[in-house]
């Protein structure tokens, strides 16, 4: 299971770059947002009949590790914690 977790847009709104993040590991996520990024037409073509914009922005799936490097801090404090 894959989350979008933000996407930011270029000024010129040419390009969104996409930030998805998975609970699997980093191996699930690149190969999600490599899957992602092999689909973006066809989301694009989507996203364009859903939402009405002058131009839709060419989309760039990333992987976004703030998740994952959350959940390893949390474990780290826990074992600090249970240490002392």
């Amino acid at each position: 299971m894959v989350s979008i977790t933000s996407v930011r847009v270029s000024k010129d709104l040419a390009y969104a770059d996409v930030f998805v993040s998975s609970f699997e590991g980093r191996k699930k996520l690149d190969q999600a947002a490599e899957a992602l990024n092999h689909a973006a037409g066809f989301i694009q073509h989507k996203l364009k009949d859903a939402v009405r914009l002058r131009s839709t922005p060419i989309l760039r799936f990333k992987p976004d590790e703030m998740i994952e490097h959350g959940f390893e801090m949390s474990q780290r404090l826990d074992e600090l914690a249970e240490e002392k």
